[in-house]
């Protein structure tokens, strides 16, 4: 009688080439991870340089300071669909969210604006005095101003 060889991986063979593709895996897993919120920060810093740069074209030609709506809809249009065009990464809103803008001005006529991403943390308020302070960043926050960074907390 005969024996037939069986070919195939022993259950330990098998086992240990798992736990090789387990280990690489937990090795890149983190890295790609990094690479999406790396990216996720350098459209929003860009995204808010053209915010940055369309508010103060508005500023200049109308000398008032923006509301959000204002940018599409405003006399000159300097933004032709904002609420399509610049979405925050960071926001947990269903269909995304825009980025937020607060303004505030002095009794001398000087505008202040802040532009910014509810960052990483999804969490972000900022706002900005009339001598132009920026308040309430963390770390993590991006945001593009023609004031102070101001205080962070």
């Amino acid at each position: 009688m005969m024996r037939s060889k069986q070919r195939g991986f022993t259950l330990l063979e098998v086992l240990i080439v798992v736990a090789i593709i387990i280990i690489i895996a937990g090795i890149a897993l983190p890295r790609f991870l990094g690479v999406s919120e790396q990216g996720k920060k350098a459209r929003v810093k860009g995204d808010l340089r053209v915010l940055q740069t369309a508010i103060e074209s508005y500023i200049l030609n109308t000398n008032t300071l923006p509301a959000g709506s204002d940018l599409p809809n405003g006399n000159p249009q300097i933004i032709s669909d904002f609420t399509n065009d610049f979405k925050d990464p960071f926001s947990t809103v269903s269909g995304g969210a825009v980025y937020k803008l607060a303004t505030n001005s002095n009794a001398n006529g000087k505008k202040y604006y802040v532009w910014y991403s509810v960052g990483a943390n999804g969490g972000a308020t900022l706002t900005i005095s009339n001598v132009g302070v920026v308040t309430g960043h963390e770390g993590d926050d991006v945001f593009v101003s023609n004031g102070n960074p101001g205080s962070s907390g």
